[in-house]
């Protein structure tokens, strides 16, 4: 009786804290604009209407790029919700998917130690939590740990791995972690009919709208190597890691250290790959998050059988347990917290430039527009009367050498800035005649070293000729015609 009250009440504790989950992601879903949200409903909305782009409608530096939009049927949904819900019915959506996905990570474990997985998966989830497309890859990556790991997933739906990866390889390029892991799990079984299923699962992949080019773009956006030092989410792990995710990846290595002849040699293996993924991108953070809650379920089921029902040995698991608890939930508190502000920053109104996209509306310019990465997908969205120089999609993009287009548009881009390249030499080749940049850009600490580079290309912009006819709180926008009138110079409240 006294242990089901015990059971009862963690049952309890964990209800709680996936409700609080769900709404501190719905919270920062709905304030936090991801950069590739813009490019992505246009995206869907461009499908909608015209079908599968064979080239690149969005921008005016590499129109002939044949494009692979290896999430189409993801920006397909996201175009059809938001016109039924707005970004409210989508925000609702993304955070019911990641419930989900704790959820799965979470099934069967030990209900004593199920509260202490909601809060590691909560607080960590969280720093990537937005509406974007690779919190399906966590519902998909979560159900297939959850087979392989699992004798009893495994004979039950096996079968439906094809199926499984017919759907992910149209909604997101993380299905190509999901078939490694598959295809080690099935080399160390060297079970024939296993083969044949892995066989099926990679094959089924091809059907999509590109063929073998879905693996081609996914093979050039995972092997470009500058990408994971100019782009934040794509560097080492070492630059962004916290406290809560070093307690955690303790945390999980004790029951699997302790435990590890318990561990299949192929399930031990994942974990190296997986741990290596994460630490050389932290964007897999959320994969080793996954897998190694899954996995550590065999480790605490032989930690409990260990303490038994010793009365000593329990007592002392639950004052250590009480006391790990608080200490993990004041962490994950002050992450989240911290997490949530530096959303806050990223909202339409105070990273977007909502009010200048609104004065270039009607300045309409007669010339290209040049804008800086994170934003291009909001110019794809809100201001789709003008291509873009550059968007998130663009990163690791290359193409043969061509007079009028780019061959690499973000080595480009990185080069115009620090001035590498003439800037009227690349104004002049793709007829720019406004420039609009981020006000946080010229308001920062003057000897900070993006500060400089910054400065110097607005004065190299001012030795062209541009003069700054708008500035808001958010924008300023630069343009090489003089307006005609005053009410042209406009100054945004």
């Amino acid at each position: 009786m006294k242990f089901k009250k015990i059971f009862l009440l963690f049952q309890l504790l964990s209800a709680v804290l996936l409700v609080t989950s769900f709404i501190i992601y719905f919270l920062k879903a709905k304030i936090f604009l991801d950069p590739d949200f813009g490019w992505a409903l246009r995206m869907g909305e461009v499908i909608l209407k015209s079908g599968i782009p064979k080239s690149d409608p969005f921008s005016y530096t590499m129109p002939s790029y044949p494009y692979v939009d290896y999430e189409w049927l993801t920006h397909i949904g996201i175009a059809k919700i938001y016109s039924l819900a707005n970004f409210t019915g989508l925000t609702l959506i993304f955070t019911f998917i990641a419930l989900v996905s704790i959820v799965v990570c979470v099934w069967d474990l030990n209900k004593r130690f199920t509260p202490l997985g909601i809060i590691f998966a909560t607080a960590m989830f969280f720093s990537y939590f937005g509406v974007r497309s690779q919190v399906i890859t966590w519902l998909f990556f979560a159900i297939l740990v959850k087979i392989i790991l699992s004798d009893k997933w495994w004979r039950k739906f096996k079968y439906f791995l094809p199926v499984l990866f017919l759907l992910w390889a149209n909604l997101h390029a993380g299905f190509v972690a999901g078939l490694i892991v598959l295809s080690v799990a099935i080399f160390r079984k060297r079970n024939f009919g296993d083969f044949v299923l892995l066989f099926l699962s990679i094959l089924i992949t091809l059907l999509n709208p590109y063929g073998i080019g879905l693996w081609r773009e996914v093979w050039v956006s995972t092997t470009d190597l500058p990408i994971r030092f100019f782009i934040i989410e794509w560097r080492p792990l070492l630059f962004s890691i916290t406290s809560i995710t070093l307690i955690s990846i303790a945390y999980f290595l004790a029951f699997i250290v302790q435990y590890w002849k318990r561990y299949k040699g192929y399930e031990i293996l994942i974990f190296i790959l997986i741990f290596i993924a994460a630490f050389s991108s932290a964007r897999n953070v959320p994969l080793l998050l996954i897998y190694s809650i899954i996995l550590t379920r065999k480790g605490i089921e032989n930690f409990m059988l260990d303490v038994g029902d010793n009365r000593q040995k329990l007592f002392r698991f639950h004052l250590v347990y009480v006391f790990f608890f608080i200490v993990i939930l004041v962490l994950a508190f002050f992450q989240i917290k911290g997490d949530y502000l530096a959303a806050a920053t990223r909202s339409e109104k105070r990273y977007y430039p909502e009010k200048a996209l609104i004065y270039l509306s009607s300045h309409m310019p007669k010339g290209q527009v040049y804008s800086n990465y994170e934003w291009g997908g909001y110019l794809d969205w809100k201001f789709p009367q003008k291509k873009v120089f550059i968007d998130g999609r663009m990163a690791s993009w290359r193409q043969k050498l061509s007079v009028l287009e780019s061959d690499y548009i973000f080595g480009e881009n990185n080069s115009l800035l620090r001035l590498k390249i003439p800037l009227n030499r690349v104004f002049k080749k793709y007829q720019i005649d406004t420039v609009l940049l981020p006000q946080s850009w010229l308001a920062g600490d003057k000897n900070d070293t993006t500060s400089q580079i910054i400065s110097r290309f607005v004065k190299e912009l001012k030795k062209n000729e541009f003069i700054e006819v708008y500035n808001d709180n958010v924008a300023i926008v630069y343009s090489r015609k003089r307006p005609s009138t005053t009410e042209d110079n406009l100054v945004g409240e």
